[in-house]
């Protein structure tokens, strides 16, 4: 998922982000399978093992 610059739809699309990374790391705690999160959350299974690593929600943004 992209995110958006600096702006209302950026900040939409950051708090989406953050959501994301909660439901992410709750997945996990649930014992889904990497495949399966990534599947879900329209992820790649490096991308979700990265969140997991870093174990909390974190904002990204588009450079």
């Amino acid at each position: 998922m992209k995110t958006g610059s600096i702006g209302c739809i950026g900040k939409r699309k950051m708090t989406w982000n953050k959501q994301q990374a909660k439901m992410i790391l709750s997945m996990h705690g649930k014992g889904y399978t990497l495949e399966q999160i990534a599947e879900v959350a329209e992820k790649t299974k490096e991308q979700v093992e990265a969140i997991i690593e870093m174990g909390e929600p974190v904002l990204t943004y588009k450079k």
